[in-house]
């Protein structure tokens, strides 16, 4: 389980996020929607550890891994599509590249693997961190918008395969997508202005 324990967070004088607890179930899918701007992915980022909040805390399990999906695809520009995905596997060389070609492969990216990010489109680009997050085989994975940058049909295919690698983790998703709602188990309202709750909008269980 994952929580946030009274977190408050502001960005000079905009208070972002008031007083937020909420606790995110292990192996549960969670959906956060809102207006653009009012911190949907400040929590993300509280979630991950690269913002630190100025009171309350964020509580995890020993050893959580988090990977992180972000809006724009953060790669390695001097590596190769295939050297992105494989360094993170904590594996030999041998089997990381291996188990890297399998899962582009899966995603579409068998003819890129030794091409460099700024030889890609920005989807095969968010294809690529996809990969990388499911390489890495985290205990939660959190995404921010990670299918915008893909077509209807690859986005489908996508998040159709991204959401079967991760059936038994958890997922936290920042989304102004409704289509992307049928993947998780509850959907969260946030905002309008500032966070200081997560309202459940909708729960499949």
């Amino acid at each position: 389980m994952i929580s946030l324990n009274n977190v408050s967070l502001k960005f000079e004088n905009k208070q972002v996020i008031d007083n937020l607890s909420f606790d995110f179930e292990n192996r549960k899918k969670y959906a956060i929607i809102g207006e653009s701007g009012c911190g949907k992915t400040t929590i993300l980022n509280v979630i991950s550890g690269l913002l630190k909040p100025q009171s309350g805390d964020v509580s995890k399990e020993p050893y959580c891994k988090i990977a992180y999906v972000f809006q724009e695809p953060r790669l390695f520009d001097w590596l190769t599509v295939l050297e992105n995905v494989s360094t993170v596997t904590g594996l030999d060389k041998s089997n990381s590249q291996s188990k890297a070609k399998e899962l582009l492969t899966l995603l579409g990216l068998k003819e890129s693997l030794y091409q460099y990010p700024n030889e890609l489109s920005g989807g095969m680009k968010q294809r690529v961190s996809i990969a990388r997050a499911m390489a890495y085989e985290p205990d939660v994975i959190l995404l921010d918008e990670p299918f915008k940058a893909l077509d209807v049909e690859t986005k489908k295919q996508v998040a159709n395969i991204l959401f079967n690698c991760f059936k038994d983790k958890t997922v936290i998703m920042v989304t102004h997508d409704i289509t992307d709602l049928e993947y998780v188990d509850y959907v969260l309202q946030a905002g309008p202005s500032q966070i200081s709750s997560l309202s459940l909008v909708k729960s499949s269980m």
